[in-house]
């Protein structure tokens, strides 16, 4: 029998944010800004230290600067806040555990964007839509400038 508090982190600011049952009022930008900061981008197989935090800053910036959509700018900054607490399994990872038929992760990554854009007021463009093809555009955009830059080229 597992013990009630199994799914229970303690966050950065000491605060407690239950897994199983997380809502907007146990999110605090602090415990996220602090967690992304210090988890690398492509599973820390770059070159050099990127963080989670650096590339949704980076997003967001496409998303106003290029994309010229400052309504979204909290979503692109927001996008991938849910891995301060379930963490940043690189896309491959990701793709491997979906094709096993464990949805586990996306569902826990799914209730945590929930909370989050509670917490700050943000919508979360729904698939298919218009909004959520440009965010795909910008985040799309982001890596592959931080590929060029952080991962390394055998290619060559």
């Amino acid at each position: 029998m597992r013990s009630p508090r199994s799914h229970v982190l303690t966050t950065y600011s000491g605060r407690q944010l239950d897994l199983d049952g997380c809502t907007s009022d146990v999110i605090f930008i602090e415990d996220i800004a602090a967690a992304l900061s210090k988890i690398c981008r492509f599973g820390a197989q770059s070159l050099v230290f990127y963080s989670v935090a650096q590339h949704a800053v980076l997003v967001q910036d496409i998303l106003v600067s290029d994309q010229r959509r400052p309504d979204l700018s909290l979503y692109g900054l927001h996008h991938d806040s849910h891995e301060a607490f379930a963490g940043d399994l690189p896309s491959p990872l990701k793709a491997k555990i979906n094709a096993e038929g464990d949805d586990a992760y996306k569902s826990l990554c799914d209730h945590l964007d929930d909370a989050i854009s509670t917490a700050f007021a943000f919508a979360i463009p729904a698939d298919g839509t218009e909004d959520h093809a440009v965010f795909e555009r910008a985040d799309h955009t982001a890596l592959l400038i931080e590929a060029r830059a952080l991962l390394q080229d055998k290619a060559s």
